[in-house]
């Protein structure tokens, strides 16, 4: 039958094409367990370790997280009771994180400027701000451009529909 299909992201050698989510799910994936990672690091900074020597006679009891708390012991402070600080996050695997969104952003057709709405300094005048908004206008966008041709697909049946039928009232009055 005569139709149109919208496919905004064909797929080669496909009928269907993708949906948005399909070509972001390895980075949501990649983002998800990167993330947990972060989450997990991050809670060994929430809570202090401490390693205390047996023979220092500390009354462990003591130890709380409150302000001003008193300790006391059989040895030095520094023999007896030492703070294990964990390891930070490092800044390369924050900033792969950041790299992914990016990806993701670049997979999408989208620009920083569009997602966050921003025009760049400098630009104050109507013909330049007219410039930027047909450049940044949703019509270069690959899922608007599919809309568009699902629509002119549509109105190409209706009229080749029509001359069909028009054709065969001809013949039918002959």
């Amino acid at each position: 039958p005569p139709h149109a299909t919208y496919r905004p992201y064909k797929k080669p050698n496909r009928y269907w094409s993708r949906g948005v989510p399909e070509p972001l799910f390895v980075g949501q994936l990649a983002l998800h367990r990167m993330n947990q990672r972060i989450d997990a690091i991050m809670n060994l900074h929430a809570r202090p370790l401490l390693y205390i020597w047996k023979n220092a006679g500390v009354n462990v009891d003591k130890i709380t997280n409150a302000v001003a708390t008193i300790i006391e012991g059989n040895m030095p402070a520094g023999q007896a009771i030492s703070y294990i600080t964990p390891q930070a996050v490092p800044s390369e695997y924050l900033a792969r994180t950041d790299k992914i969104v990016a990806w993701g952003e670049k997979v999408l057709g989208l620009s920083e400027q569009t997602i966050q709405a921003n025009r760049p300094p400098g630009i104050e005048h109507a013909p330049a701000l007219q410039m930027l908004q047909d450049i940044e206008s949703i019509r270069q966008h690959p899922r608007l451009r599919a809309w568009e041709t699902m629509h002119v697909e549509s109105g190409r049946r209706v009229v080749d529909c029509l001359r069909m039928l028009a054709e065969r009232k001809k013949l039918e009055k002959t």
